[in-house]
Formats: structure tokens, C-alpha cells, sequence
């Protein structure tokens, strides 16, 4: 019977009709030279001819457990891919608006526990000779690492390929790697951090952890979702990067807090402190675990009570240096303890709480993340892959969460956010262009 770690875990028991925990991942293609309008139709029957026997697309829950354990999945050997194979006709004129409500609308809606936690999404009907597929499913199934893993997997190298379902692209099983659970010598140095007056020789002590001031990106949500996109050149933000000797990643995050600052400024909301994102970083998995979750996180200030772009990301490049020397401290095992715990604190307040006591547990105002994606062409059923867009999951006192992936050298921004809280998301996206530039004008280069 397949095992859930924390974190799976995690995933599952924090859900509800206002976190709906899965991730979307959106992707587009251009329909190949001579495609007949047959293709989508081909498609689909190609799709359909492959049972569902790839793990973990046949993974559903096992009847609940006792309080003291863990859940876990079993095996379905007959999935009904009848309800997890979805067709959609976009509305005219089939632009990025029209994808994107579509998106917006299959990201709000939960998947159904009673059945494997994923759907696949078939989109007809894109302007410029496109079409979309759309991959839904559980964190609890994956994280973004993993995801693009069983999308590589998918996809084909050349355009004679055909490519096949992500539930028919069997991973390569391995020896179970080391046991992941924590040993107590482990977590000395985290207790020496912590000692910070114990004056031991040796005792290393941790950076300060910032902490989230009070924010329009932050407060109640609704289980409702608005997805936007933006692309940007990777060659750009390298640019930048190297003349700021900064990581592409402070880049990523300096253009983020630059459209996060104008955004809350047109809308006379931007706080005196700066904005603290939560960044999750992958981490060694068990090789022998066909997805699930193992992720670390860092926690950054981004900067954003700095107007000057430059001294901004000088700021947060000496910002994610001490969440570094902070992650360091810890080994991996608690790590991804560390983060699984993460996940609960950032969903058990209760809903009728006061902003007061939220402000006062608040540690992260968004989450930002960074998800590396195909560097080459890939295909499927012929159609050249376009672009990935991802989409991730909100938790409570949370209204904004950005997931970037890197795309044949495309820097692709997938935003989700609670329109109901969070008003013209689109308008956050339109603003990162223009971050980017300010940067590179801070830096004398040529956009």
C-alpha cells in the first residue's frame, strides 16, 4: 500500500471548501503543419487509448485510518478515465481571457475524493492555431518537482513522437533510499541556534527570521480562484542578475516585489515593512516514492517598503543570503518536517479569528516559487509545446500565490489569487513587465 509522508499528508487534512489544495499545471501548443480539423478528436482517442496504470494517477484513498496514523492510498486497477479525461470548446474569440477564465474556473472547483485525485483537460478552440491541456492534481499526489517530472515524462523529444498521458508515463522505480526519518543528533544544530546565549563553542547562531506586516494580500478567502499569466525572456532576468551579481532567483524576487510595491500603491495599501514570501526549495526525495511531496521552504523579505529597484534587490539578495545560512542549519529529514508543520500553521487559524491575531502569527505574506521546466522543444502528438504555466494552491490568510516556470527560454509567471478578496489580479501580472524593465534600467542594460 502506498505511504504518505507529513507533508502528503498534511495536504489532505488541511483541504476545504476554502483551500482547495491541488495544482494546475496549464500547457499550450501550436497545432502542427497540416493539422486536419480532425486533430483534436485524434488527440483525444490517442489519449484514451492508454489505461490508467502509472503511478500515482491510480493511487486513491484507502479508508481512513485511526486519528494516530498517517492516511494512505491504495491502488485502483479500474479507474474510470471517463471521469478524469475532460473536453472543453473555448468561448470566441478564444483568447488569453477566455483560457483564462476556463483556467480560473477548473482551478476553484475541488477534485473528488472518492476517486484517484487528478483530471486532464483537453482545450480546443485557441486563437493562432492552438489548443491547451490543462494537468490537475492533489499536492497531496505532488509538488511542483515531481509534476514536471511525470510532465517530462509525457512529452516527446521530436515531433515524430506522439508523446503519451501523463497516466501511462511509467517512472523509473528505484531502491528505496535512506529513511527519512529524523534522528535527535539531527536537530542539534537547530536547538544550538535557538541557545542563542548558551556561548558554547561552535553554536552558530541563525540570522533573524523576518516576519509579514499586515497586508491587502492577506486576511479571509473564498474558495473562488483568478489565474493570470505573464512571460518574460530568461536571457533578461540573467542579464540583470549578473550585473547585480545576484542569483537569477533575487531577480525573480526583486521583479515580483516590484509589481506587488506599484499594485499596492495604486491601491493606497502598501505597507511601511516589507513583504516576506515564503520561497519552497526541493529536496533530496526517496527515489523510490513515484511522486509525493519533498520540499524545504526559506523564508525572504522581499523589499518592497524600498522604491529605489536597485538598493531593493541588494536587499533582498542579502536577504535570501541569511535564509540560506538559516536553511543550513537544519538537515534535510527535519526540513521537510519543518515544512509540513508550516502547512498546518498557516491553516489553523480559525475563520472568525481577528486581523489582530492574525497579524500576530503572520509570518509569510505570499508564497513565491520557482519551478524548472524544459529547457529543449518538446512535443506532443506532434503540436510544439508553447509554454507551462503553473498554478498553485492558497492557503488561509493568504490571497496571492506566484509560481514561476522556466520553458525554452521563458521565464512563465502563473499567479492565483481570491478574486473575491483580491481585486484585477490580471493587473499584477501586466505590472511584472514593467518591474523588469526598472531593473534593467537600474543597471544600465537594454531591455
Amino acid at each position: 500500500m502506498p505511504k504518505m509522508n507529513l507533508q502528503d499528508a498534511s495536504f489532505l487534512s488541511l483541504e476545504s471548501d476554502l483551500t482547495p489544495l491541488h495544482i494546475t499545471m496549464l500547457m499550450t501548443f501550436h497545432l502542427p503543419k497540416g493539422a486536419r480539423r480532425n486533430y483534436i478528436g485524434q488527440l483525444r482517442a490517442h489519449l484514451l487509448d492508454f489505461p490508467v496504470h502509472a503511478e500515482p494517477f491510480n493511487y486513491k484513498l484507502a479508508p481512513a485510518p485511526s486519528a494516530a496514523r498517517l492516511p494512505s492510498w491504495e491502488i485502483d486497477d479500474a479507474v474510470d478515465l471517463d471521469c478524469h479525461l475532460r473536453h472543453h470548446l473555448l468561448a470566441r474569440p478564444g483568447g488569453e481571457r477566455e483560457l483564462g477564465a476556463l483556467v480560473s474556473q477548473l482551478h476553484s472547483e475541488p477534485l473528488d475524493q472518492a476517486r484517484p485525485l487528478w483530471e486532464f483537460h483537453l482545450i480546443e478552440g485557441l486563437a493562432v492555431r492552438r489548443f491547451a491541456l490543462c494537468l490537475k492534481i492533489h499536492h497531496a499526489l505532488a509538488d511542483g518537482m515531481s509534476l514536471m517530472h511525470i510532465i517530462e515524462r509525457m512529452l516527446a523529444k521530436t515531433a515524430r513522437g506522439k508523446g503519451r498521458p501523463p497516466w501511462a508515463a511509467v517512472p523509473v522505480n528505484k531502491e528505496p533510499t535512506a529513511a527519512s526519518g529524523s534522528k535527535l543528533e539531527e536537530w542539534r544544530p537547530l536547538f544550538e541556534s535557538m541557545l542563542q546565549g548558551a556561548g558554547k563553542r561552535g553554536t552558530r547562531k541563525a540570522p533573524p527570521l523576518p516576519r509579514g506586516p499586515r497586508s491587502m494580500l492577506n486576511g479571509s478567502i473564498t474558495g473562488q480562484r483568478r489565474f493570470a499569466t505573464q512571460r518574460l525572456p530568461l536571457a533578461r532576468v540573467k542579464a540583470v542578475a549578473t550585473a547585480a551579481d545576484a542569483t537569477v532567483n533575487d531577480v525573480v524576487l526583486a521583479i515580483c516585489s516590484g509589481a506587488l510595491r506599484a499594485y499596492l500603491e495604486e491601491h493606497d495599501t502598501l505597507p511601511d515593512r516589507a513583504l516576506v514570501a515564503g520561497i519552497p526549495i526541493s529536496l533530496p526525495r526517496d527515489e523510490s516514492r513515484a511522486a509525493g511531496n519533498s520540499v524545504g521552504g526559506l523564508v525572504v523579505s522581499i523589499a518592497s517598503d524600498i522604491a529605489d529597484p536597485r538598493r531593493r534587490l541588494e536587499a533582498i539578495r542579502e536577504s535570501t543570503r541569511d535564509a540560506k545560512t538559516r536553511n543550513r542549519l537544519i538537515p534535510v529529514s527535519i526540513n521537510r518536517t519543518i515544512a509540513a508543520i508550516g502547512n498546518y500553521l498557516m491553516s489553523v487559524r480559525p475563520r472568525d479569528s481577528s486581523e489582530a491575531m492574525a497579524d500576530r502569527t503572520r509570518v509569510l505574506n505570499l508564497v513565491i516559487s520557482n519551478v524548472p521546466g524544459p529547457a529543449k522543444p518538446r512535443y506532443m502528438y506532434g503540436a510544439l509545446l508553447e509554454g507551462i504555466y503553473p498554478a498553485s494552491v492558497l492557503m488561509l490568510d493568504q490571497r496571492l500565490n506566484i509560481t514561476l516556470l522556466s520553458c525554452r527560454g521563458d521565464l512563465n509567471f502563473g499567479l492565483i489569487g481570491c478574486p473575491d478578496r483580491l481585486p484585477h489580479l490580471q493587473r499584477i501580472a501586466v505590472l511584472i513587465p514593467e518591474a523588469m524593465q526598472e531593473l534593467e534600467q537600474a543597471y544600465d542594460i537594454a531591455g
